[in-house]
């Protein structure tokens, strides 16, 4: 009797457990849309996600500001690294997005702007470049870097190698007609002090001189923060990447220095704001690196160092160029004459050259960028700020923008 009840009690209960095991191997169908998550073959849109995790907030970002820049990952980063023994206090980013080249989606027909947008929008658009007013195309749905049309910017700031006066005036001339503009600090700063309404400078690229970029950054968003309409800064530092092409390890690694300071200004503009994103795009390094099989970091960053450190007094007239090779460099197979008889001709820039030529011959280090069409390996995109957490995953390059948007409290009818 008593395993008659044991066993009708079993059948009992297994009567019960499965419909609700049942209803658990059958669960609802996701919903549809763009973005494949990890957990979910199907699927789904950037809003559902975000809803789902509770990201989207009432409040969009009213001002964006996007730092272009390279060397924040790959072999460029470690070099870094190795260079610097301070201790840099790292920036705990909300959002991190890994997105494809923009001509990925080429086929589509699709291109988005992000100039075309924030002018459609009302935004006051600011830029501040280090290179002929030059920003990547990818904010424009474009491979290359360009020259926006300056006509559309209340505020637009660049260095120039350009020495003559005059060169930088044609290059002002050439970008806008309808701004007051500057080819010096001193005339930059009489604009500042006038309050004009629109204003345009090219300066010289004086890595002596100050101001120098990262107080450009800081004077810039001082500025172009006052806008109640809200703004969209872009600042562009591609010395990074350029120095990097030439094989100039010394003039990479300084662009970085340059490159923390002012991402170290706008992490503390956007930490004193509720109303602000910052979004950095790290571009690809669009190359490959080389080294031999003797390569040692410590020991070509230490040549590095020694370099940076001689440069001051290989530039200064009378300077025992000999002495100076000898004492940090008698290991390294240097064209001692070539050197010291350029040094004569006061070409600096030259001497500095041929003394990194000849450490990356002894490395046997290179960097060789690929051809300009069709490499780019997509970006890398930190976000900090107003609604930096709907910046994850991987996507397309619409998806980026489209999150862009919707930080932003934007609708898709401004894409071009």
């Amino acid at each position: 009797m008593r395993h008659i009840l044991s066993a009708l009690l079993l059948v009992f209960t297994l009567f019960l457990v499965l419909p609700a095991t049942g209803q658990q191997l059958n669960p609802p169908a996701p919903e549809s849309s763009e973005l494949i998550t990890p957990v979910n073959a199907s699927p789904l849109s950037i809003e559902t996600v975000a809803r789902r995790r509770g990201l989207l907030v009432e409040t969009p970002a009213r001002n964006l500001i996007v730092f272009c820049t390279s060397g924040f990952a790959g072999a460029s980063a470690s070099f870094r690294e190795a260079f610097t023994s301070a201790h840099r206090d790292g920036i705990r980013w909300q959002g991190f997005q890994l997105v494809f080249p923009a001509w990925a989606d080429r086929q589509k027909g699709i291109r988005n702007s992000l100039l075309s947008s924030m002018s459609q929008v009302g935004r006051r658009l600011g830029l501040v470049s280090d290179s002929d007013f030059r920003v990547p195309g990818v904010l424009d749905g474009a491979d290359n870097y360009f020259a926006p049309d300056l006509e559309g910017f209340s505020l637009a700031i660049s260095l120039s190698d350009k020495t003559d006066a005059a060169a930088r005036t044609e290059l002002v001339k050439a970008a806008t007609q309808n701004q007051s503009t500057a080819i010096d600090f001193n005339g930059l700063e009489k604009l500042f002090t006038s309050k004009s309404p629109k204003i345009a400078a090219c300066l010289h690229n004086d890595p002596a001189a100050k101001p120098g970029f990262p107080e450009l950054v800081s004077a810039a968003l001082s500025r172009i923060s006052l806008a109640p309409e809200g703004f969209c800064t872009l600042v562009n530092l591609s010395a990074v990447a350029e120095n990097r092409q030439k094989n100039q390890f010394v003039g990479m690694l300084d662009a970085m220095r340059v490159r923390e300071n002012v991402l170290k200004q706008l992490e503390t503009f956007v930490a004193g704001r509720k109303d602000t994103l910052l979004l950095v795009l790290d571009e690809p390094e669009r190359g490959y690196w080389q080294v031999g099989n003797t390569f040692s970091p410590a020991a070509f960053v230490d040549a590095l160092k020694k370099l940076r450190a001689i440069m001051p007094e290989l530039g200064k007239t009378g300077a025992d160029v000999k002495k100076l090779l000898t004492e940090n460099f008698s290991d390294f197979e240097l064209p001692v004459e070539e050197i010291v008889t350029t040094a004569q001709t006061g070409n600096t820039g030259k001497v500095i050259d041929l003394v990194e030529e000849a450490v990356s011959r002894r490395f046997a280090i290179t960097f060789t960028p690929f051809p300009a069409e069709g490499t780019c390996a997509g970006y890398t995109i930190l976000a900090q700020g107003q609604n930096a957490d709907l910046f994850f995953g991987i996507s397309s390059f619409p998806e980026f923008f489209r999150r862009i948007e919707l930080a932003l409290g934007l609708n898709s009818s401004s894409k071009k």
